[in-house]
């Protein structure tokens, strides 16, 4: 499936996507310059094979949620692994987080289990 990022429109203060999921809040010197940037949202991606990878650490900063910045970084990195040719699975216990998988395409496949051996 081929994913489009949303455009972003006018924001304040300015954003940057960085490659593989990351937005950036970026502040400027007089001249224009970048002189900061304060990562805002971020995802990864982890266990990459040749044909798959697991996203994992879907974050976005409390005062930048609920404006988009979690699916644009979603979005891209699932871009960058599909075009990859890899498959890309997640897992989710955060029902937040589940919203945002699947408005984007993601469908429930089954249950993952994790046990602890003592």
């Amino acid at each position: 499936r081929n994913f489009n990022p949303p455009k972003v429109g006018k924001i304040n203060p300015p954003l940057t996507v960085g490659k593989g999921g990351a937005v950036f809040e970026s502040s400027n010197n007089r001249e224009g310059s970048p002189i900061r940037l304060k990562l805002v949202s971020s995802v990864a991606s982890t266990a990459e094979t040749s044909d798959t990878a697991i996203i994992v650490g879907l974050m976005t900063l409390p005062e930048y949620r609920g404006k988009g910045f979690g699916t644009l970084c979603l979005l891209r990195i699932c871009q960058d692994l599909i075009n990859n040719g890899k498959t890309v699975y997640l897992t989710y216990d955060n029902p937040n987080a589940g919203r945002i998988y699947r408005k984007i395409g993601f469908r429930e496949i089954g249950m993952w289990w994790m046990a602890e051996l003592k």
